[in-house]
């Protein structure tokens, strides 16, 4: 396999494990700011007070911290230069994805003149619509009883109107293993 000591030295591990600190650091920054929302007062008295994050990634997007996330294990991907670390990437889309249309959504009713209105989604300078349905379709080769099968994984993920995927329900999503020859 390619995971010897001369691994340590490829450009695939080096420019995915920057990936990943990059994400990593940001995602980390990113929760800062949502933990320091509010005061420890107000979390000592359980009080529930909702603001809107400011600062780092949040002056574009929602949900930095999903953002980041899914940077970081995409740079684990390259890394590692797995199906393994592709599969926990598609399976963290597959629930992170959904999530930040709700949470952008979440925003928008909670704050409706204050929120800012250039602020995209998921990705910054992207913009996704909530109409929109986002067909994502990732394709692996995984051995399997020493071949080589190429699986669709096929997740529709509806913004509007429709429950997020379960983990469970995205395994069932699985089609048919289409034999390379």
């Amino acid at each position: 396999e390619h995971l010897t000591h001369d691994w340590f030295s490829d450009p695939r591990f080096l420019i995915g494990m920057a990936i990943y600190a990059f994400g990593y650091l940001m995602n980390i920054h990113s929760d800062a700011i949502i933990r320091n929302l509010r005061s420890k007062d107000e979390v000592a008295r359980g009080e529930k007070v909702y603001r809107i994050p400011e600062g780092g990634l949040f002056k574009y997007v929602s949900n930095p911290s999903y953002f980041t996330e899914l940077i970081s294990f995409t740079g684990f991907a390259i890394a590692t230069w797995s199906l393994g670390a592709l599969f926990v990437l598609a399976v963290s889309a597959a629930n992170l994805i959904p999530r930040a249309f709700q949470v952008h959504r979440w925003y928008l009713e909670k704050f409706p003149d204050d929120y800012p209105r250039d602020r995209k989604v998921l990705i910054p300078f992207i913009v996704w619509r909530e109409s929109w349905w986002l067909l994502f379709l990732q394709s692996y080769l995984i051995k399997i009883d020493g071949s080589y099968d190429l699986i669709f994984l096929r997740t529709r993920m509806i913004c509007r109107d429709t429950s997020v995927l379960s983990s469970l329900q995205f395994i069932k999503l699985i089609s048919g293993r289409i034999p390379l020859s």
